[in-house]
């Protein structure tokens, strides 16, 4: 889909922006499957209960926090949510920051995700390999 064309290159291009070297971060397919997961790849997706938005679902006060830590100046959650470069920069720069604190895909998955939820865990994994098989089909 043309979304997931756009997710996919703005993904590289963060990548290669702020050099991220973690292998979960560096394995696309975990990023999708994500993104997949939380807003099927749209970008104006809005959670009807929560202040999660956009592409990665990042709530306003994890969002806020992170853009400052990056020096996203002025980051308003209303607006930036919905850049998709903002919105994947806070995704790749939050789920890296969680990894490295855990040190296991599925521990830093259930951090991101802010509760112990292995059912997500499996949503996403299971994601992950779907997109895997797909283009495995592909090639």
């Amino acid at each position: 889909s043309d979304n997931y064309d756009k997710v996919e290159q703005l993904r590289k291009d963060l990548l290669s922006v702020n050099g991220v070297q973690n292998v979960y971060i560096r394995e696309h397919d975990n990023n999708k499957a994500i993104i997949e997961v939380e807003s099927h790849y749209d970008y104006k997706a809005k959670n009807k209960v929560s202040s999660a938005r956009g592409y990665s679902q990042m709530i306003k006060s994890t969002a806020s926090s992170l853009a400052k830590e990056l020096n996203i100046t002025n980051y308003n959650h209303s607006i930036h949510s919905y850049d998709p470069n903002i919105n994947l920069q806070l995704m790749i720069y939050y789920l890296s920051k969680c990894i490295n604190s855990t040190n296991s895909l599925e521990s830093a998955l259930r951090k991101y995700r802010g509760c112990n939820d292995k059912v997500y865990f499996r949503k996403v994994l299971n994601t992950r390999n779907k997109i895997k098989a797909l283009k495995e089909r592909k090639s």
